[in-house]
């Protein structure tokens, strides 16, 4: 699956990284944006949606790596069940499109490592990173391994995000997360429908920095505090969005503009028509307005038809 038309922002990009989670990021990587420089790590990239956020927050001489298996994740999968799921929902991914997308936005790539998320050790030093994007195998074995790899390649004061922590299809990821939690000293600081933001530290700063973002805009944003451990969790959702607008009947002028911009569009229909040397449709020989009378019956939609006579009886009404 990939994205259709042209990539003007994340919104373009297929995938599942949602607004909420983007606000987040950009909290999290604007505090971080006046401490000491560090690296980027995304293990599970799929077509680059979270990638492109991450990216445009690199400073000079930081480093942004991204493993995913992409294409090799259907050939050459660890397991039975990992096989399973990237036929399933990763079949059609493939590097060229991550970096076709990537590069619509960001003006260089970053670091590409075809593989397994485990071999991100192989290319990130330890204590490098200040932020990292878990989202790759939903195996428990695979994810407890990628915590345990977090703790060792995060600096001091280092953010870790892990992907679907408490989804219903992938137990593996929540077993791993809450053991890291539980017995490696991982810190939930915020805990959003889809992903778990955790430190190996003190949680403090970004717990004020995502707090202040949900205060500031209380309409779409719903957050409590919690505790966990004897520290500050913040739980956050998106707030449901009126989708009925109170509709409000057009006025005859309204009507009238509407009638006149149908007779236009007509008109232009009739002349390339004639042009065309096709048969004129009915009520062709008169007058424009007529004309454009006679023939709007046949070239309106049935639904547009519709809706101009019930504004018709509420103006009468």
């Amino acid at each position: 699956m990939s994205a259709k038309g042209p990539i003007r922002s994340f919104y373009d990009i297929t995938g599942w990284f949602r607004w909420l989670d983007k606000t987040i990021f950009d909290a999290i990587l604007t505090t971080q944006a006046h401490g000491p420089k560090g690296d980027f790590v995304e293990l599970g990239a799929y077509l680059g949606k979270s990638a492109v956020v991450i990216g445009g927050y690199l400073r000079e001489g930081e480093r942004f790596v991204v493993v995913d298996l992409f294409e090799d994740a259907v050939t050459a999968p660890p397991t039975d069940d990992n096989r399973r799921e990237n036929i399933s929902s990763y079949s059609s991914l493939t590097r060229q499109e991550f970096e076709r997308n990537y590069l619509a936005l960001l003006p260089e790539l970053p670091e590409v490592v075809m593989g397994l998320s485990s071999s991100v050790v192989d290319h990130v030093a330890p204590g490098s990173c200040r932020f990292m994007h878990v989202d790759a195998s939903h195996m428990y074995v695979h994810v407890h391994e990628d915590a345990l790899n977090a703790r060792r390649l995060l600096a001091p004061g280092g953010v870790v995000a892990f992907d679907d922590y408490r989804a219903e299809h992938t137990p593996g990821v929540s077993a791993a997360v809450w053991q890291a939690v539980l017995e490696d000293g991982l810190v939930p600081f915020v805990l959003t429908p889809h992903k778990l933001y955790g430190v190996y530290d003190d949680p403090e700063p970004y717990v004020g920095a995502v707090r202040e973002l949900f205060l500031s805009d209380q309409k779409h944003y719903w957050f409590e505090e919690q505790e966990i451990l004897g520290r500050r969790v913040l739980r956050a959702r998106p707030r449901p969005q009126p989708t009925n607008q109170q509709v409000v009947p057009l006025t005859a002028k309204d009507l009238e503009s509407v009638a006149n911009d149908i007779v236009d569009r007509v008109g232009l229909l009739l002349e390339d028509s004639q042009r065309r040397g096709r048969r004129r449709p009915k009520g062709a020989g008169k007058d424009p307005v007529s004309r454009g009378r006679g023939v709007a019956s046949d070239l309106t939609p049935p639904a547009l038809s519709r809706w101009l006579a019930r504004q018709r009886a509420l103006i009468r009404r």
